[in-house]
């Protein structure tokens, strides 16, 4: 069942920006903190890659520290999503997003050196939401600061 936009935007504010938010303030509170550790919020705007009618939006926290990797994704006129990913410029899958695909979610594990590159070099990356009808990715988008 997809969340509606309000109720994403308080899951947004509740579960990616204020942790960022308090954790950014706290880093810069202290005088021998390393701004390494701070997740990053990167956004995309999605657009039809497969479904002519589709579109929506992501956000994506990346915390290197912790491995960790959550999403909230927006979508319209699309088919429930099964499957979410950030990809490369050659199409290869970097961080699955899956976890996500009902809306928000997050992926634990993921390689601090494929962290710190999307976060480094957010245009090479994208999103991508696939769904049964357009397996490829319906919609899509480049990630950005």
């Amino acid at each position: 069942m997809a969340t509606t936009t309000r109720a994403r935007a308080a899951l947004l504010t509740a579960d990616v920006l204020l942790p960022a938010a308090v954790t950014t303030t706290t880093l810069v509170a202290s005088a021998d903190a390393s701004t390494a550790a701070a997740p990053v919020v990167l956004r995309a705007t999605l657009d039809s890659s497969g479904d002519p009618n589709g579109s929506g939006t992501a956000l994506v926290r990346l915390n290197k520290a912790k491995k960790r990797v959550c999403a909230v994704l927006d979508w319209k006129k699309i088919g429930q999503p099964d499957a979410a990913h950030i990809h490369n410029r050659d199409g290869s899958i970097k961080i699955d997003l899956t976890n996500a695909a009902d809306g928000r979610g997050c992926t634990s594990g993921v390689k601090k050196s494929e962290i710190a590159d999307v976060i480094e070099r957010p245009g090479r990356y994208y999103v991508n939401v696939h769904n049964a009808k357009y397996p490829s990715g319906a919609i899509q988008g480049n990630l950005h600061r």
